[in-house]
């Protein structure tokens, strides 16, 4: 199923078997619900889609999932995102002319709408401008997007820019993700909650909140207001939840106000001995529960960890509080490179330190990133 341009959508009761690619694309569309629709393999197939079940690139208003069905696909099952762009020229005080890397074009901007311009080397936002007008340039294959303020001094060809009005609030509920290749969910938006679901045998993350645009997608933008409650996460290969951003300087501030509340992991060792955690005990993302990089005011309270060792994990991120929180076994909460100390309050069986030389912050599969 794919939709482009298209405006309040439902979809009730819809089954998808098998695709050679993914089950639903939809780009820049307004407005989405899904509701009982179900990705699942039949008559004994290994997988379902080949690529991902559901993505949704540069769409605005509301994405809604309810009581449906993610399982066996060939690469992440929910994915909300728009594109960073790059700055190549700035013809006046207040135009820039802004190109993807490689790959689609992106979406144009539209009046009214707003943009952010990033640095590339933090990923950090550091002006938010109105667009006046926009075209595209097929001679530069490029857009020319003039603003109605005058852009920030600061600003340099390379930089990043993020059409933050392309970006959809997302709403995933009572929803079950029992095992497929890549990661479940990917958030790289604004105002996203995501509640009362179960997570099993995932090859990667669970939820992956996600800003990076070293890779092909250049996938942004980063995300804020993101509340992960109630829910169920019962052996994921890699970090259950995984906050970070692909920057050259990790900071913190690129995500924000991020709420991890009532939560019960519980670690597979089945699972553990197909995948790198036993290979891999220097690298963080693949020991721990949750995995919390380049982000500001996060309070993970209320949740229960099962069979962890390396419960927590918090690098380059600050105003971090984390309270009420219990293990089944001792298990440590770890912090590094933060500007500050987390916050570590009534947490039962699990203790708080700094992280050891021997810990790597990075992110890497098979030793590549």
């Amino acid at each position: 199923i794919e939709m482009h341009h298209c405006r309040n959508i439902a979809m009730t009761s819809v089954t998808v078997h098998t695709a050679p690619g993914m089950a639903l694309m939809a780009g820049m569309c307004e407005d989405i619900t899904l509701d009982n629709f179900q990705i699942r393999p039949s008559h004994n197939r290994l997988m379902s889609t080949t690529a991902d079940g559901t993505m949704f690139s540069s769409c605005s208003g509301k994405i809604d999932i309810q009581n449906s069905h993610y399982q066996a696909m060939g690469d992440d099952g929910i994915n909300v995102w728009t594109k960073y762009m790059t700055i190549r020229a700035i013809p006046r005080p207040d135009q820039l002319v802004i190109a993807a890397r490689k790959g689609w074009r992106g979406p144009l901007p539209i009046a009214d709408g707003q943009v952010e311009l990033v640095a590339p080397e933090t990923l950090l936002t550091y002006q938010t401008l109105t667009v006046k007008a926009a075209q595209y340039d097929p001679s530069q294959k490029a857009y020319v997007v003039t603003f109605n303020q005058t852009i920030a001094n600061q600003v340099k060809v390379g930089d990043l820019a993020c059409d933050i009005s392309r970006l959809a609030k997302l709403h995933v509920r009572n929803t079950r993700f029992p095992g497929n290749r890549a990661r479940a969910i990917l958030v790289s938006t604004h105002d996203a909650v995501i509640e009362n679901c179960s997570f099993a045998n995932q090859t990667l993350s669970g939820i992956n909140i996600y800003a990076d645009p070293v890779r092909n997608s250049q996938q942004g933008s980063s995300s804020r207001q993101v509340v992960i409650r109630n829910n169920q996460f019962n052996g994921t290969a890699a970090a259950a939840i995984f906050a970070y951003a692909q920057a050259p300087a990790p900071t913190p501030g690129v995500h924000q106000h991020i709420t991890i509340q009532n939560n019960r992991f519980t670690r597979n060792t089945k699972l553990d001995a197909l995948r790198h955690r036993t290979e891999k005990d220097d690298l963080q993302y693949w020991q721990n529960a949750i995995y919390m990089g380049s982000s500001s005011n996060v309070h993970i309270l209320g949740n229960e960890f099962s069979g962890y060792d390396d419960a927590l994990f918090v690098h380059a991120s600050d105003s971090v509080q984390i309270t009420d929180n219990q293990s089944d076994r001792p298990a440590s909460i770890t912090f590094e490179s933060t500007p500050s100390v987390p916050t570590c309050q009534s947490n039962s069986n699990m203790a708080c330190h700094k992280a050891s030389a021997t810990m790597s912050a990075a992110y890497r599969i098979f030793d590549q990133r």
